[in-house]
């Protein structure tokens, strides 16, 4: 069956084409109305077209939106251009609309082979979902507004079905935010030029318009908190072993005590750690707070327990030397403390003076 035959309120002429009075939202909704009555895409994208030349777009452009599918395009916009082209006064969202659909064809890429991108293909993918949404957005208010502002469409249910990123539920928002914020003016009533321009829709299907247009941002406000919240938190990638030592300040060696430092990379993920300062004659003995053990930041040993760790100045540094180097962990560890000395505080610093005797 063929669409029903067209309304006498309009004729096929030209003429009466250009006296279209587009002056509320209504108006617009019968003139798209009107203008798909028994037409096909086919008969209506030279209209676009027509609307690209005679907007100063290059021919290469023009040509990239006659290569782009029919249903990407869609009736509506070629419906819009021709009345932007017939002169009439049409809402600046219709406008950016037809702006909106021109760029994503002039933007779409040749069919090739696949090639596999995972990165690439998730973002493409997204923004045609984002752009398919945008579409049914425009559908849905107007709809509304031929319905006498009464609807049951929920946005956040259209959001999720086309999983719509947070970054693309931030462009909705700003989108018709700009809307909104002319209906607020229009409920107010204080603006003579919006009370103009809105004076043929009442004050109560102005307030449903209002909150039409809010409930589509508050539901891409949730939409975007709720892609967030489910945002994997990025896994720090673990350093080596030699590039949280390669800052580390120690004595590799010293003549004078006759020692040597042990491989400092042994320091991580041990539990104890004994150092010597040659300066002092200063012995520390540094332990972990946690089974994860000790750490290094840049030219400090990180992770240690305050309360357990302690340093001592040895009287007799060539002795307790010797003895810590020749002897096992559990008596090293009585010795350190029966060594007669006043324990002090530890900072985990290391410098060029300190040797790392041991490690367990």
């Amino acid at each position: 069956m063929g669409r029903p035959k067209r309304t006498a309120k309009y004729k096929q002429s030209k003429s009466a084409e250009a006296a279209y009075q587009i002056e509320s939202e209504i108006d617009l909704s019968l003139a798209l109305n009107h203008l798909n009555q028994e037409r096909e895409i086919k008969d209506m994208l030279p209209w676009i077209y027509d609307y690209m030349a005679r907007n100063d777009y290059t021919r290469q452009q023009i040509a990239a939106v006659k290569a782009a599918p029919d249903w990407k395009i869609g009736t509506t916009a070629c419906a819009l251009a021709h009345l932007i082209n017939l002169g009439c006064n049409v809402p600046a969202r219709a406008g950016e609309r037809v702006k909106r659909v021109i760029e994503t064809c002039i933007n779409l890429k040749p069919v090739e082979t696949p090639v596999i991108k995972p990165a690439t293909t998730t973002y493409v993918k997204s923004s045609v979902k984002a752009e398919t949404a945008m579409e049914d957005l425009e559908q849905a208010l107007d709809e509304f507004v031929q319905n006498g502002f009464q609807s049951t469409f929920k946005p956040f249910d259209l959001f999720k079905r086309y999983d719509v990123k947070a970054k693309y539920a931030q462009k909705i928002i700003q989108y018709y935010s700009r809307l909104q914020e002319e209906l607020i003016i229009a409920v107010a009533g204080n603006n003579p030029e919006v009370n103009e321009g809105y004076s043929h829709i009442t004050k109560a299907n102005l307030k449903r318009y209002l909150s039409f247009v809010s409930l589509i941002i508050n539901d891409a406000q949730s939409i975007a908190s709720v892609k967030k919240a489910v945002r994997r938190t990025r896994k720090p990638k673990e350093k080596s072993l030699q590039q949280l030592t390669q800052k580390l300040s120690y004595l590799k060696e010293s003549p004078l005590y006759k020692v040597a430092s042990v491989d400092p990379q042994k320091i991580i993920k041990a539990q104890t750690v004994i150092l010597f300062n040659t300066k002092y004659r200063k012995l520390t003995v540094l332990q972990a707070q946690s089974e994860a053990g000790l750490s290094i930041s840049r030219t400090t040993i990180v992770n240690i327990d305050e309360q357990q760790s302690f340093s001592k100045r040895l009287r007799k540094p060539e002795q307790s030397l010797k003895e810590i180097l020749s002897n096992g962990k559990i008596y090293v560890q009585k010795y350190v403390k029966g060594i007669n000395a006043q324990p002090g505080p530890v900072t985990g610093r290391m410098n060029e003076d300190t040797i790392i005797l041991r490690v367990f």
